[in-house]
């Protein structure tokens, strides 16, 4: 990737967070809503199915707090995987490879950030 699309990627991704801050983040959050609650009841039933094989007590609160976190740390692991993949490849003289990883890790955390800043905008919007 050459400095140039990577400063395309950075400077995307800042728009989007910019939007999704704003009143039309609200349409994303909103969006981004349904889409967390799918993910989270389909996993959070098979969660709470598996707990129940295992003679645990499980209940949808603790469910959704095992996922948040779960996910949570499986962003913030590939985001730091990524970010040293991209120091190896710097170090080994490939700069382009480097910077396409690098790409990857403002991606990992962006993405994130947006979601959570249009769930923002959407409690500002709702009546």
């Amino acid at each position: 990737m050459s400095r140039r699309r990577f400063a395309v990627v950075v400077v995307c991704w800042l728009l989007a967070i910019v939007l999704c801050s704003t009143d039309l983040g609200a349409l994303v959050g909103f969006m981004t809503g349904v889409a967390v609650s799918m993910y989270g009841a389909a996993l959070g039933l098979a969660l709470q199915q598996a707990a129940s094989l295992a003679g645990i007590a499980l209940t949808w609160s603790e469910a959704g707090a095992v996922l948040l976190w779960s996910t949570a740390g499986a962003l913030a692991i590939g985001t730091l995987l990524t970010a040293a993949r991209g120091l190896v490849r710097l170090r080994q003289g490939d700069e382009a490879a480097a910077l396409s990883a690098w790409a990857g890790t403002i991606s990992f955390a962006a993405a994130p950030a947006a979601l959570w800043l249009s769930l923002e905008a959407l409690q500002r919007a709702w009546p």
